[in-house]
């Protein structure tokens, strides 16, 4: 087998054009997205220019003293006065205020409170991106859920404008955010009963729960994120450039000479699956180097953490590999070199779509983002991703069990679809 590694390797680095692209094109596209695309991908809004308009139908006031009055019908013992005033504190719209108006989110966000019909008017007038309203009973209905679990909670509604889809959207995202967490607050108060009203009584100022990093890890940067997305995404194209250069060899009877020089067939397709392997991690690895090296924004600390790395790009070359030898065995199957161009020009692109390399796919669908759990490339980009983060080789084990397990797959197709000793 080595002797077709070695050829291969010869082959590929002849074709110094194909070898620039493989090398240079990722690193390219790294630094342009990781740059254009940083504010966004750290979090940083602040330039954004964000006016929303709120209606307020609610009586907030109203809402607590009903549901006090609603705890004391059915038999709670309470402190009126500091259960309302725990309550008022805690008001769901007085939340959402205060998300509005603090940390980044109040540099970019505007707020104006007014009524339907002005607030109808400034989205036809394209002056707000957002009507947010806050219908009758809101809070009574979210207290009532949440203290009594009785009803079906409160509903917020956004009205979106024609004009500013992009501003009007990242505001539903944030509201999304904090309504979520709003309601795992609710829950767990809920979960807790009555001891939450009494601790509630006792510490009105106090905080159900917090949150809490599990790594001690920077924010992932875009620089980051796009390395290695660009990384796996061009390691598939090293895939079909070898397979296409078998079709050339078995058409210039390459293979045939081969075959007949008393050489196992076996031995050229598992050739090309070294040489593929060795190939794209050199690649990946050439990238990964780079990046971290001259590129602000991704560092990989420790030999620890460029093991974990090197372990990960190790499997997924792998991965890469058994798909050139599936890519090879259609190909010589067919006597077509069809496959392989549309592995390259079109089913390349449908993986990194899927599989995160353009943009986190949790932002598009929980359905493109499961699907990109199964594909190498999105399994490699999470592995990678979360090991970099900070995360224990446990967390991505099952995630290397994946691409263990895609490799053997494709690798057994391969075997059943390679012609063996057919010559002519």
């Amino acid at each position: 087998m080595l002797p077709f590694l070695k050829k291969d390797m010869t082959v590929l680095v002849r074709d110094r054009t194909e070898l620039l692209v493989l090398l240079l094109m990722p690193l390219i596209l790294t630094v342009i997205l990781g740059f254009a695309l940083r504010g966004m991908m750290a979090g940083d809004i602040g330039d954004l220019d964000l006016r929303v308009a709120v209606v307020m139908e609610d009586d907030a006031d109203a809402g607590v003293e009903q549901i006090i009055d609603d705890l004391e019908s059915a038999g709670a013992t309470i402190d009126r006065d500091s259960l309302t005033d725990s309550l008022s504190e805690a008001e769901p719209i007085q939340i959402y205020q205060s998300a509005f108006e603090s940390g980044d989110l109040a540099e970019m966000l505007t707020v104006e409170y007014v009524s339907k019909s002005e607030a109808q008017d400034a989205l036809e007038e394209e002056e707000v991106a957002a009507v947010l309203t806050f219908p009758d009973e809101f809070t009574y209905d979210v207290l009532q859920k949440g203290i009594l679990d009785e009803g079906d909670g409160g509903e917020i509604t956004i009205q979106h404008g024609t004009e500013n889809q992009f501003l009007s959207t990242i505001f539903e995202d944030v509201v999304v955010q904090i309504t979520e967490q709003f309601n795992m607050e609710l829950a767990i108060s809920q979960i807790v009963g009555e001891d939450a009203i009494a601790m509630m009584e006792q510490q009105p100022n106090s905080n159900l729960g917090g949150l809490e990093s599990v790594t001690d890890q920077d924010p992932l940067s875009s620089i980051q994120y796009y390395a290695f997305g660009m990384a796996v995404m061009f390691a598939l194209y090293v895939a079909s450039t070898i397979s296409s250069k078998a079709y050339l060899e078995n058409h210039y009877h390459v293979f045939h000479r081969i075959i007949l020089s008393g050489q196992h067939p076996l031995k050229y397709l598992l050739g090309k699956v070294g040489s593929t392997t060795i190939l794209v991690f050199l690649q990946m690895m050439f990238l990964i180097t780079i990046a971290s090296t001259f590129l602000s924004g991704f560092t990989i600390r420790g030999m620890e953490q460029w093991a974990g790395v090197g372990l990960i790009t190790i499997l997924f070359a792998f991965c890469v590999g058994t798909i050139a030898a599936l890519l090879t065995a259609v190909s010589m199957r067919g006597e077509s070199e069809v496959i392989s161009n549309i592995f390259s020009f079109g089913i390349v692109s449908i993986l990194a779509f899927v599989g995160g390399s353009f943009f986190p796919t949790s932002q598009i669908s929980s359905v493109i983002s499961e699907i990109g759990n199964w594909v190498p490339n999105g399994i490699a980009l999470n592995a990678f991703l979360q090991w970099t983060q900070g995360l224990s080789l446990q967390f991505i084990t099952p995630l290397l069990w994946k691409l263990v397990g895609l490799s053997v797959l494709f690798l057994c197709i391969s075997l059943l679809v390679f012609p063996g000793k057919k010559v002519g």
